[in-house]
């Protein structure tokens, strides 16, 4: 365990981290967007048996279906959040400074500094 900690220490010292995004009021996946993956997931698997050129053109056809699909639900969704924050605005504006506050928390999450103590300054 030790060398696993020196290690991922290290790592982080000289490269540093991201913290993962958790954007709750985002949702990119439905039933649809699942179905269409299996789908290209299928393809995926009969051209791998059958290396043919019709096979090869079905199964390249199904990766810019998934993504449309994606973008389109994330600009769905997007639009939806947007449209509750400016409700928000008028009303309490609960939901708008919950975001702000998780958005001011990731950013100091991705911050990673050390601050110095006194007894550090005054020793240094």
């Amino acid at each position: 365990m030790k060398i696993k900690e020196a290690i991922t220490k290290a790592a982080e010292e000289n490269i540093g981290y991201k913290k993962w995004e958790n954007r709750k009021w985002l949702r990119t996946w439905n039933e649809e967007i699942q179905r269409a993956i299996e789908e290209k997931k299928a393809n995926y698997r009969i051209y791998l048996q059958n290396k043919t050129m019709d096979y090869y053109i079905e199964y390249k056809r199904h990766p810019e279906i998934v993504s449309k699909m994606t973008r389109r639900q994330r600009r769905d969704d997007l639009d939806k959040f947007v449209k509750t924050l400016e409700r928000d605005t008028r009303g309490t504006q609960r939901r708008g400074f919950k975001i702000f506050k998780q958005l001011q928390l990731q950013e100091k999450d991705k911050l990673k500094i050390d601050p110095i103590t006194k007894t550090e300054w005054k020793e240094y």
